[in-house]
């Protein structure tokens, strides 16, 4: 199948039109490449080069250490960014002539990337599976691209929406994708890949806050003026009036409506987890993982409207039960990947994969009892993903232990509890914090209990004197380490209904403990995931050092 014609061509107004667009839309570009985990030291293909600003923006998020080739058809682009690498100091990025897709390579990357390239593929399916050739295993591929499905003025701005509707027609008479949102699901699919999530992103403003969008519509109707003759959408004389009309509008009239334009899709999937997108502008970022069999999995659409946790990797201990459960399903439906760490309920553990996907899901098995298990498990969860936003100390358990039993006994009870609900807990927020220090920060949420503020039964000194120290550490954290933009909160949830919670306490005990909740029911498991996913978001940084209480009112500081 071959390709449309690029109807942007390569001239010079249009390469120097480019990089005055990378102003409005890079910004965009950076997101999607960051929650994509694009980071120090990866070798990233840049698809489609054009002047090399995304190969430059890729080269800033990659670092010294980090290697991008950029490549483009057009000899006169390869010049053009090879010129200016030279001339930013840019060691590390290399442009090559010729088709990425039909290219070899001396080894992998770690990302394959491209902006408004796909949108020009009369196959984009074949493109990217060819492009996954290139591409280690778990590595990622990020296209943002573009759809103007959605352009229009509010009220009608005749000039505004007559300059889109050429441009529009101009390219569908090329052939080209211009509202790729249609097609980019089913590209990736057609590929072989993971199926994507969406997202959407649109600029919106008025006709002074959007000055330079206005600007960059003229110039692209501009550079296809040549295209719009040729193919009947518009003549030289009236393209000539209207663009210099957008232009003179900007700088002269007031406000009169507002713009919507360009939407931006962004799709993220994963091989066995994967980076999610939540933003809203006007370009199309998707990002996949590839998968090691030839299959696509299910995509998982449950989202959090009200928290964006894309882009974010959540590490959840005891995430198969209970509790742990709601945590791990609330931060997943905001967006974030999870690693779900569990100890012996390994089907329990799939069965909560499998609800949520694969692509966002990955199991990790470790017995917190183990005095080497936070290590072990913190090297396991680095290695499935580099970066580790947030870490949620959830696993715990308690054990009955009279005053009278044997010192042995006691003794080792003691030994138990500490170990899983403090001990390692802290190992792992001192394994967490040592990686934050290297990747601009991170938060950890330690799940404590109600018995950290008011004790617990004379049974079960261990349990409440471990939360109540759990508690300690959280604070310590925070105010130790905010400098380093380290967060750290703790959750005090009373009693929770929890199946595990009706097996102890029989209908006997529940009906006590009722009495004893002034709002008359137990904390959810659900409250707790939400609250959760809350704090794990970026909206709740004076928060830090926090202890939340969940109980109902049964107990009040």
């Amino acid at each position: 199948m071959t390709n449309p014609a690029y109807v942007l061509g390569h001239s010079a107004f249009e390469l120097e039109r480019l990089d005055r667009q990378e102003r409005l839309i890079g910004p965009s570009t950076r997101e999607y490449f960051q929650a994509a985990g694009i980071a120090p030291s990866m070798r990233v293909l840049d698809v489609g080069s054009g002047t090399g600003v995304v190969a430059f923006l890729a080269a800033e998020l990659v670092g010294p250490s980090g290697e991008v080739v950029g490549t483009d058809l057009a000899p006169t682009a390869v010049a053009t960014a090879s010129k200016a690498a030279v001339a930013r100091g840019l060691t590390q990025v290399a442009f090559h002539e010729g088709d990425p897709a039909e290219m070899d390579f001396e080894r992998p990357f770690d990302a394959v990337v491209g902006r408004y390239v796909l949108w020009s593929q009369a196959d984009p399916g074949a493109m990217l599976r060819k492009l996954a050739k290139h591409l280690r295993p778990g590595g990622v591929i990020v296209f943002h691209e573009m759809d103007w499905s959605f352009v229009r003025s509010v009220p009608a701005g005749p000039t505004y929406d007559r300059c889109c509707r050429w441009i529009i027609d101009t390219c569908e008479r090329a052939g080209t994708n211009i509202n790729m949102s249609d097609r980019l699901h089913r590209a990736f699919v057609d590929a072989g890949l993971p199926s994507p999530t969406m997202r959407m992103r649109a600029i919106i403003g008025d006709a002074v806050s959007a000055v330079e969008w206005l600007r960059g519509m003229a110039e692209l109707a501009t550079v296809l003026a040549p295209e719009m003759g040729e193919r009947g959408v518009a003549t030289a004389a009236e393209i000539g009036i209207d663009t210099s009309r957008i232009v003179w509008s900007r700088r002269s009239r007031p406000a009169e409506a507002s713009l919507s334009v360009a939407p931006t899709l962004a799709r993220g999937c994963g091989s066995r987890f994967s980076p999610a997108f939540r933003r809203f502008g006007h370009s199309l970022p998707v990002a996949c993982r590839r998968r090691s069999q030839n299959k696509p999995l299910a995509a998982w659409s449950g989202r959090n409207s009200m928290i964006d946790l894309s882009g974010k990797t959540v590490l959840v201990t005891g995430g198969s039960r209970g509790i742990g459960e709601a945590i791990v399903r609330a931060v997943a439906a905001a967006g974030a990947k999870v690693l779900l760490h569990y100890g012996k309920s390994r089907g329990a553990a799939e069965t909560i994969q499998s609800a949520i996907g694969h692509q966002c899901c990955q199991l990790i098995q470790a017995d917190l009892s183990d005095i080497e298990a936070a290590i072990d498990l913190w090297r396991a969860a680095t290695a499935a993903a580099p970066r580790i936003d947030v870490l949620v100390n959830n696993a715990g358990i308690f054990e009955v232990t009279p005053i009278d039993a044997a010192s042995e006994t006691w003794r080792q009870a003691w030994a138990r509890v500490m170990q899983v609900n403090l001990y390692t807990p802290a190992e792992l927020c001192r394994l967490a914090i040592l990686h934050f220090r290297t990747h601009g920060g991170g938060k950890i949420i330690n799940v404590a209990s109600r018995a950290a503020q008011r004790g617990d039964a004379p049974d079960q000194w261990p349990y409440a004197a471990s939360k109540a120290a759990l508690v300690a550490v959280t604070k310590t954290i925070a105010r130790g380490f905010a400098k380093d933009n380290i967060l750290s909160f703790a959750l005090a949830p009373g009693f929770t209904d929890t199946d595990m919670a009706h097996a102890d306490l029989g209908e006997a005990g529940i009906k006590r403990i009722l009495g004893e909740i002034p709002v008359g029911a137990m904390a959810t498991p659900e409250e707790c995931g939400a609250l959760t996913a809350f704090l794990c978001s970026d909206q709740v940084r004076h928060m830090t050092g926090a202890t939340f209480d969940i109980n109902g009112a049964s107990y009040v500081r």
